[in-house]
């Protein structure tokens, strides 16, 4: 048993009770347990969760080179490190099947799904139809974005409402998305555009925009020198963070925390409350940051930040529009939505648009 155990690197802790040790190394002792046994069919879940990198791979690799006449089955949030010990790979999500493939098959986008926050991913909801307005209304628009669809998006639309409704204008105030989605509870705006969804059955979400989030840092940043970045990585790294509320910081939390490597709060150097103080913090070098890819184009066109791929990570989210279910959009609100969904939808990220039936 002490040959097992040092195998596993607890050799000293052999007179030690289990309950005493920590949550790492009882997860080891578990491994050495498997290994004592030697059965012909390895079930481990979760087998490296507590674990330091370092010792996980040994833990991995003791395990890969057990299953090498036997069947090892693994469950698992860590899927980069088990992948090597593998052939087939079956995706799992909230008790749904998303994908049941041979390993050398996956793509990050399946990983992606897997892990994916439930607060960016598609409306399940169909698309609001209403009758073309055969006028323009006059009075005003008034709208809620969070910061993305605020800068980004509802400027390509602004201009082309205005011209087709003379008599309208619009009022817009940006908050995060927790601020809008407040504001559309308690009536202070009509229709909002979030980067994140609530829970709140009062309200109607539909799916408006394509984005994706991503890591950046500014340009010789040292971080940049070992790309792909490992998830396990991010925890200690100096990060520059939007602020309580927004869309796109609740969503990265929530997919590193399916990942199983949730994100340190003692990590983040500055919260910012807009997308351009952002990115100055982030040019300035306090730290790194997640962001939309479509706030960042021109500063990664230019150079001036650099994308920091993650390995085996992707953060696809949606761009919402919403409004109360219990209330008519006002009819300005109402041809603005119709004026956004033809002049956004179809080139947000270059991708079409799903139409919903």
């Amino acid at each position: 048993m002490s040959r097992v155990l040092d195998r596993v690197g607890l050799a000293d802790r052999i007179f030690e009770r289990v309950d005493r040790l920590s949550g790492g190394e009882q997860q080891r002792v578990a491994v050495a347990r498997l290994l004592y046994q030697d059965p012909e069919v390895l079930v481990a879940d979760e087998p490296v969760a507590s674990v330091d990198p370092t010792r996980g791979a040994e833990i991995l690799s003791l395990l890969g080179r057990l299953a090498s006449a036997r069947t090892l089955l693994v469950s698992t949030h860590r899927l980069d490190g088990v992948l090597p010990y593998v052939s087939r790979v079956i995706g799992i999500r909230a008790g749904q099947v998303l994908f049941d493939k041979p390993k050398d098959a996956i793509t990050v986008d399946d990983i992606a799904e897997v892990y994916r926050s439930s607060l960016g991913t598609e409306s399940t909801e169909p698309r609001q139809r209403y009758s073309p307005l055969t006028y323009a209304p006059a009075g005003i628009a008034n709208l809620g974005a969070s910061n993305t669809p605020g800068e980004f998006l509802l400027p390509q639309i602004v201009p082309a409402f205005v011209r087709e409704c003379p008599g309208a204008r619009v009022s817009l105030t940006i908050k995060s998305s927790e601020g809008v989605t407040n504001d559309l509870l308690n009536g202070t705006v009509d229709l909002g555009f979030v980067g994140a969804r609530s829970d709140n059955a009062a309200l109607h979400y539909e799916d408006f925009a394509s984005d994706e989030i991503i890591l950046v840092c500014a340009k010789h940043h040292p971080v940049a020198s070992a790309l792909p970045l490992d998830p396990a990585q991010l925890g200690g790294l100096h990060r520059v963070e939007r602020e309580p509320g927004s869309g796109t910081r609740a969503v990265v939390e929530d997919h590193f925390a399916n990942l199983g490597v949730p994100l340190d709060p003692a990590a983040i150097a500055l919260e910012v409350g807009t997308l351009a103080g952002l990115k100055a913090a982030v040019l300035s070098g306090i730290g790194v940051a997640f962001s939309s890819r479509l706030a960042l184009q021109e500063e990664l066109q230019s150079g001036l930040l650099q994308e920091l791929p993650i390995a085996s990570v992707k953060i696809p989210r949606q761009i919402f529009a919403a409004w109360r279910r219990d209330r008519e959009l006002p009819l300005p609100a109402r041809r603005f939505l119709e004026v956004a969904r033809r002049e956004v939808m179809p080139s947000a990220t270059g991708d079409a648009a799903r139409e919903r039936s």
